[in-house]
């Protein structure tokens, strides 16, 4: 069932918050999950308080806009040899991981980009897929927790619903 919640909606506050995680950190990690595509999700990474506009500007209404206060995917770098050798390194066999392109699609803008896997093998897959591409890298942080001091979200439109 869809609903209107307008304190979900992205608000003043939250975007204060926002702009100032953002001045804190320099970057922040950010999920898209799609009301309209029955949980679809996209990431990226923000450096900008203008992206970030930019990019809630563009989304769907009902998308849920997950951001993280501290640096995430710590693994970063050109997708290489070395890079996959290092990256099957760090993350256990069996790890969830979160692959994030660096590079802007555009010139104009940084569209988001990445995927969620587990396991060696489909990073593996990924990775050869990005090859020459720079990326972030890390173990799939706990984005379906509610808000707490480290993560806030909000609904574009304040339209919620299950995902």
């Amino acid at each position: 069932m869809i609903s209107g919640n307008p304190s979900r909606d992205v608000t003043p506050a939250f975007l204060a918050r926002v702009k100032e995680w953002l001045e804190s950190s320099g970057e922040m990690l950010v999920i898209l999950r799609f009301l309209c595509m029955a949980g679809g999700k996209d990431y990226t990474i923000c450096r900008s308080f203008e992206d970030f506009l930019k990019m809630v500007d563009i989304v769907p209404n009902g998308t849920e806009i997950i951001l993280f206060k501290d640096r995430q995917l710590p693994i970063r770098g050109r997708v290489d040899d070395a890079f996959i050798v290092h990256a099957q390194k760090e993350l256990p066999q069996s790890a969830e991981y979160l692959i994030v392109i660096l590079e802007p699609v555009r010139d104009d803008f940084f569209l988001p980009t990445g995927a969620m896997g587990e396991g060696h093998d489909e990073l593996l897959e990924h990775l050869e897929q990005l090859r020459g591409r720079e990326v972030a890298l890390g173990r799939c942080p706990p984005f379906w927790v509610g808000d707490h001091e480290g993560l806030v979200s909000a609904s574009k439109g304040g339209i919620d619903g299950p995902r």
